[in-house]
């Protein structure tokens, strides 16, 4: 009876144990219900709509759901124009920096989570890892990005600004990515896969928050949460739409591959390969989105002539 998927139960005594949590330290009057007017509708059709879409993604066969998940994600957007009290204030979160910085981070977090997942599988198939091997294996991206996100980043945040570190963050995860797209069947850990995965983590160490941090100073303090919530819930559908995208690419390549004559060992490398090579095609055109959408907003010219303007300017931020 017991197998991987009971893996997934584990969100269930976590779940539990933050809602003990959440309902002793949590401010009651903060939060409304349905007889506050809570848009109870809103949240059905946004997470019917992201659950239709993601489906369609995975089977591209079934036009049906594709068609729902566009129904439902129109009713979603014409439900929060109209209703009076709206689970999102989309009017106020239509920023170029928060639209762009939502879009930037759902591709970013799609390639960067389908790259971990077949980075497993590549350690599994080709170096023949056992899964604990391959958990234990994969652990300098999760660190990394911890300690870079937690400490190096706001270090270095406080003299760039975040909005200069989107950019070169990115490109230095796709460049990550991109020695990977070159590990040979008999490839060494050490020499072929460590030194992509310390790029991999230190790019998405400076770029994640540097994308939040970006959106965020761009929403005003009444939408801040609406904001984070929209962060939280782009990086989510990108992440499960990225999976499921560069899985499947991986996959079929593996199978065209096999039916062709090619060895079951080379078909699945050559797989990964063209999985990691389309996810770096989109971290580069996700960094032309950031480069084009993440600007500062143009301050207003001051007179150099008055020593007010000249300290105005020597203090401003960058960012």
């Amino acid at each position: 009876m017991a197998g991987w998927r009971w893996a997934f139960f584990i969100n269930v005594p976590i779940g539990l144990a933050m809602l003990a949590i959440g309902r002793r330290v949590l401010d009651r009057e903060a939060a409304e219900g349905l007889r506050a007017g809570a848009d109870y509708l809103g949240a059905l059709l946004l997470v019917g709509g992201l659950g239709a879409t993601i489906v369609a993604v995975v089977d591209p066969d079934r036009r049906s759901v594709a068609v729902l998940a566009v129904v439902l994600l129109a009713g979603f957007v014409a439900r929060q124009l109209r209703a009076d009290r709206p689970l999102l204030q989309l009017r106020g979160l239509m920023s170029r920096s928060v639209v762009g910085a939502n879009l930037v981070l759902a591709i970013l977090a799609g390639s960067m989570l389908g790259f971990q997942y077949l980075v497993t599988l590549f350690f599994q198939s080709v170096l023949h890892y056992t899964p604990a091997q391959s958990g234990v294996a994969i652990l300098p991206i999760a660190c990394g990005i911890g300690f870079l996100s937690l400490v190096v980043y706001p270090r270095i945040s406080q003299r760039t600004g975040p909005r200069v570190l989107v950019v070169p963050g990115m490109l230095i995860v796709a460049l990550g990515m991109f020695l990977l797209v070159f590990a040979p069947i008999d490839a060494s850990y050490g020499v072929d896969v460590l030194p992509s995965m310390v790029l991999f983590a230190i790019g998405g160490g400076i770029a994640i928050p540097a994308i939040m941090s970006t959106a965020m100073s761009a929403t005003t303090p009444d939408a801040a949460g609406a904001a984070s919530g929209l962060l939280s819930t782009s990086q989510q559908v990108g992440s499960a739409i990225g999976l499921a995208v560069l899985s499947s690419i991986a996959a079929a390549t593996t199978s065209r591959l096999a039916s062709h004559g090619s060895t079951e060992m080379d078909a699945t490398v050559s797989g990964y390969h063209l999985g990691w090579a389309i996810g770096i095609a989109l971290l580069v055109g996700a960094a032309v989105i950031a480069a084009s959408t993440l600007r500062p907003k143009k301050e207003p010219k001051l007179s150099p002539a008055t020593p007010q303007s000249a300290e105005l300017c020597s203090s401003a931020n960058p960012s």
